[in-house]
């Protein structure tokens, strides 16, 4: 199930990767109050990567992806910005 799709933006490739605030019902949910948790991604060649799932404090409480492996993924796949990018949850079988 596709959980997001984005046009990837300057910032996206340079520092961040902004997501819709929609998409968090299909993340983990936050334990405790907490803003922050770690994902375990897998990309099309089964290449874990961890990326962060931050949820902004303040007056715009958006989701972000953020972490070096976000940036290590975009210069891996050399991805610029006007890419698009898809995020998939698998689903269980059971």
């Amino acid at each position: 199930m596709r959980i997001f799709s984005k046009k990837l933006t300057k910032t996206d490739v340079e520092n961040r990767l902004c997501v819709k605030s929609k998409s968090l019902a299909f993340f983990p949910p936050f334990e405790g109050g907490q803003h922050a948790q770690v994902l375990r991604v897998e990309d099309e060649e089964g290449k874990e990567w961890r990326f962060r799932l931050i949820i902004r404090r303040g007056r715009y409480r958006k989701p972000v992806l953020s972490t070096a492996d976000w940036l290590q993924f975009i210069k891996s796949k050399q991805l610029e910005s006007g890419f698009k990018v898809q995020l998939f949850k698998e689903e269980d079988e059971a």
